[in-house]
């Protein structure tokens, strides 16, 4: 309320001074000037009123529907950044994996992966050693 009235002062227009060359000189013709001076005062303080009005609703609709307000219409990357990154959505998506942070998840898995290495071993199903894979008995044919 503070608002408008401090822009109704503000758009208050004065009647044309009767020293000034530019009103007419018959008391008829300077009530006319007045009227409509005074009317065009009354439009230019609604336009005022009706734009001071206009972007306080702006402004409120923006903070509550947390809009982004841009009176410029400049280009801005808030519709980039109102969306959530991809990483965190993908890394919410799966559950949280205990094995990563627990040594002794790790060292039991660990244990487990050596055993069957050796079982595989010694049935001679193992890997080969270094240098005597598939490729390298290709090559030596």
């Amino acid at each position: 309320m503070g608002l408008i009235l401090l822009l109704v002062e503000r758009a208050h227009v004065r009647a044309p001074r009767v020293g000034n060359p530019q009103t007419p000189a018959s008391p008829a013709a300077r009530s006319r000037a007045a009227a409509a001076a005074m009317s065009a005062g009354v439009g230019g303080l609604r336009q005022l009123l009706a734009a001071a009005v206009t972007k306080g609703v702006a402004e409120a609709r923006a903070a509550i529907f947390g809009h982004a307000l841009n009176p410029t219409g400049k280009r801005a990357a808030t519709k980039l950044l109102r969306k959530k990154m991809v990483g965190e959505q993908v890394a919410q998506w799966y559950p949280y994996d205990i094995k990563r942070d627990d040594p002794l998840v790790m060292a039991r898995e660990e244990k487990a992966r050596l055993a069957k290495l050796e079982m595989l071993k010694r049935r001679g199903k193992g890997p080969p050693k270094k240098g005597q894979g598939r490729r390298a008995v290709k090559r030596s044919k």
